[in-house]
């Protein structure tokens, strides 16, 4: 028998480099090692102020729009336990971890491999174990290897140079630096850039660990310094207490509190809300920040997956989408011990990129544990869109009873014709606003919705909203009476004709050429019975977006701005044509 060498060579960063990592989850990937050095110091002599620092180095260079500062490394830094030089030695080996088998965040061994290698060539890490203890460095050069085709690291006591990058970021104390310089292609250019997209991320995933009042066990006295700004407070992504809306838990309750349950013989925690709105404009994203963060687009549904306090990732599809209903959101935290052999009910990846419900777990889950709830809401919300229905259906049915007989007749010709008559009625339809006193004003007008002078009316409202795809608008009727225009800010038809755009009379007239289509087609099915809305919605939206600046302009060289005469012969002639 002959036992042969099956060490990795310094070819396989040409693997680790398609991690697949974004540059905000390879920078968090590092963070967590943080935490973990933070809690270790914790729990072992009730330190309580620890701190995570993060800071873009930039260097001055030259651009098309004069000379600009660009990112030329990254700073990662933590007063935690510090690193004892044995330990130090092993830090780049793959899959080497002293976390394993625990709950600790980063439990893999990977992390500051695959994560650092996909940030920068080189990484150099500064610790020691106390204040007074010797400060030691360790360095690994992607490219150097390459080039050698040696697997081999640089270790040694700190110089003046690194010694001082050590004492500005962590001071007089234990602690590790991780210095990734050489950054790829993934990182932003621009330090700006870096601290706007990484606050925003910090503040999301690491929220139970910042936040005292949970029962999850996982908050930490310390906070985030990302760049300038300091982040101290951990916020509830599953409840607002703005004047914007309501939140009922159907699952654990507010100030993070979570129900614990099992499912075969392993403990899982779980919290549930739906967050209604009060009549009038539905709260935006920028209204309500914290409520669903991360979750985008007109249907906000989804679920939160949390180990150790940690969100290590957001998803949708743990349940069927229910239609009509936002703000629904799901929160669920785990264990998984990165043990091979080790069933978890949620197994993260090694980069903490990805989480996966075994299929078991999420059968469960969806039919034990949330489909009742989920019924309820679905139930609460159906007879407000039943009632908005009727009125739509009244008011489809009073403009067809009074329809042009051109238009009765000749429906699917290629131009209708609409008599005064007819005019008449539709303009009745849209009856002056009603009375706003006590409503939240929107930045467009809307108006009520008069059926034929009948008692019954409709407010219909805009809101700006941001999702992805060409979707440019939509169109929901939720709890009230309200209908809510929902304007993709997004969408660069929309960016062009309606939230850039000067001209108040265009932005009207466009404004009033999508509700009617929205209204149009709101309730319009296919031959299967499937609604037609979301894929007319998107034709539509993908067109707009192509057609050319000048498309539909009048060449006034050949023609004079004038509008086009008819009468009913002529009109008659053309619909039989």
């Amino acid at each position: 028998m002959q036992k042969i060498d099956v060490a990795p060579t310094p070819e396989i960063y040409n693997s680790m480099n398609r991690s697949g990592y974004t540059w905000t989850q390879a920078v968090l990937d590092i963070i967590d090692n943080s935490v973990d050095a933070i809690r270790s110091r914790h729990d072992e002599s009730g330190f309580k102020k620890g701190r995570v620092v993060v800071k873009a180095c930039a260097k001055a260079g030259a651009s098309r729009r004069g000379e600009r500062k660009f990112l030329e490394k990254i700073v990662i830094a933590d007063n935690g336990c510090g690193m004892s030089p044995d330990l130090l030695k092993t830090i780049f080996s793959l899959g080497k971890s002293s976390k394993r088998g625990t709950s600790a965040l980063g439990t893999f061994g990977m992390g500051l491999k695959t994560a650092g290698f996909a940030l920068g060539g080189r990484i150099t890490v500064i610790s020691r174990e106390a204040a007074d203890a010797t400060l030691y460095m360790a360095a690994c050069d992607q490219e150097v290897q390459m080039q050698t085709n040696d697997w081999s690291a640089i270790f040694d006591q700190c110089n003046p140079h690194l010694e001082a990058i050590f004492t500005e970021h962590v001071g007089d104390s234990a602690g590790t630096v991780v210095v990734i310089e050489k950054l790829t292609d993934i990182v932003p250019k621009m330090p700006p850039s870096f601290y706007k997209t990484l606050k925003k991320y910090v503040r999301r995933v690491y929220r139970y660990i910042l936040s005292p009042s949970t029962n999850l066990g996982a908050h930490l006295p310390m906070e985030f310094l990302v760049g300038s700004v300091v982040i101290s407070e951990g916020f509830d992504a599953l409840m607002t207490t703005s004047s914007g809306g309501k939140s009922e838990f159907l699952l654990g309750g507010a100030n993070m509190q979570f129900e614990e349950r099992k499912f075969q013989g392993k403990k899982y925690f779980v919290r549930l809300s739906h967050t209604t709105n009060r009549m009038g404009p539905r709260p935006t994203d920028d209204a309500l920040p914290d409520l669903g963060s991360g979750f985008k687009g007109v249907l906000r549904q989804g679920t939160y997956l949390i180990r150790g306090g940690r969100q290590v990732d957001q998803i949708t599809g743990v349940w069927k989408p229910i239609t009509g209903v936002s703000n629904l959101f799901l929160e669920l935290s785990f264990e998984d011990s990165g043990i091979i052999g080790d069933t978890s009910l949620v197994q993260v990846d090694f980069g903490k990129k990805k989480a996966h419900l075994s299929e078991d777990f999420q059968k469960h889950l969806g039919k034990n544990v949330l489909h009742p709830l989920l019924a309820k809401v679905k139930e609460k919300t159906k007879q407000p869109k039943e009632k908005q229905k009727e009125t739509l259906k009244e008011l489809q049915k009073n403009v067809a009873d009074n329809m042009s007989p051109h238009v009765k007749r000749f429906r699917k010709g290629r131009t209708k014709n609409i008599n005064k008559a007819s005019e008449k009625v539709l303009n009745d339809i849209f009856a002056p606003a009603s009375d706003r006193k006590g409503k939240k004003k929107s930045k467009y007008n809307g108006q009520s919705l008069n059926l034929g002078g009948s008692k019954s009316s409709t407010e219909i409202l805009f809101e700006e909203r941001a999702w992805p795809g060409h979707i440019p608008f939509d169109i929901e009727v939720e709890e009230g009476a309200a209908i809510c225009i929902a304007l993709n800010t997004k969408h660069k038809w929309m960016e062009e004709n309606i939230f850039h755009n000067e001209n108040a009379s265009e932005v009207a007239k466009n404004l009033q050429l999508i509700t009617a289509i929205a209204l149009a087609i709101i309730n319009e099915q296919g031959p299967d019975g499937e609604p037609i809305k979301p894929e007319v919605l998107e034709k539509m939206g993908h067109l707009m977006s192509i057609f050319e600046h000048n498309f539909g302009e009048l060449n006034t060289d050949e023609y004079e701005l004038s509008p086009p005469e008819f009468d009913d012969h002529t009109a008659s002639v053309a619909l039989a044509n």
